[in-house]
């Protein structure tokens, strides 16, 4: 409709400026805007999810004076998770974060998952994780975190799960799991290159996955439910193996 077509043309107006996010933000609350006038929640809760991905500061300068479509929005249950999901943010930024977490938790319990996308609530733990933390509930927030981060390991997005397992580690360095999963991570990594082949594994990566195994393993045994760390230990030392005596070919 003329809407999107405008919308479209000043996205691509912007895409060409340099420092365009204060604009594409604005852009994009007032389309959410728009759209709410017509009754349409879902292309609202989208444009405000755009603006809060382009710069949530920007977003938080204004939040105050979002409409009062936001409550509707809210009695909606096709986008009530999401503007939960958006507020959070937006609060957490304001450091509101009784309400953040308010906000995070009915987005929770109003449903994130869906058969399609089984762990779709990864990002939104994290997010309650953050929240917590800033409310100095350190071992709720780890917890929450490993959440995520168990999340993202199923999915096998490896790029998500590192950097909060490095932070869950600070955060929480008793948190026996996430040491592991660290490792798992890193062992992933190691055999980036060498798919058809463990020799071609990056030695480096598994002798730091290796260590990071270790460090969990120096909080206790693994128990029944994480006996599967043993098969991730003797898989790092196989391909160490591997590698070593490639290494020993190349250089005799």
């Amino acid at each position: 409709d003329l809407i999107s077509d405008w919308a479209g043309s000043v996205r691509a107006a912007l895409d060409r400026l340099p420092d365009s996010a204060h604009e594409r933000a604005q852009l994009e609350v007032l389309l959410a805007h728009v759209h709410a006038l017509r009754r349409d929640h879902a292309a609202a809760v989208a444009a405000l999810e755009e603006a809060v991905a382009t710069s949530v500061q920007d977003v938080a300068t204004v939040a105050s004076d979002l409409p009062g479509w936001i409550a509707v929005a809210l009695e909606d249950p096709a986008v009530a998770p999401r503007m939960h999901v958006l507020l959070a943010q937006l609060d957490l930024m304001l450091d509101r974060h009784g309400d953040a977490l308010e906000h995070v938790d009915a987005a929770l319990a109003a449903g994130l998952t869906s058969e399609d996308d089984p762990y779709g609530d990864a990002q939104v733990r994290q997010l309650r994780g953050r929240i917590l933390e800033a409310l100095g509930r350190r071992e709720q927030a780890a917890q929450s975190m490993l959440e995520a981060a168990q999340r993202y390991t199923w999915q096998q997005r490896w790029e998500q799960a590192e950097p909060l397992l490095r932070d869950l580690t600070k955060l929480d360095p008793s948190l026996q799991e996430a040491w592991w999963l660290w490792s798992n991570t890193r062992c992933v990594a190691a055999m980036k290159e060498a798919t058809q082949d463990q020799s071609f594994a990056d030695a480096g990566e598994l002798r730091e996955a290796l260590r990071l195994w270790e460090t969990g393993y120096q909080l206790g045994p693994p128990t029944a439910e994480s006996r599967w760390v043993y098969n991730l230990k003797s898989y790092i030392h196989t391909c160490l193996g591997m590698t070593d005596r490639k290494s020993t070919r190349l250089n005799s």
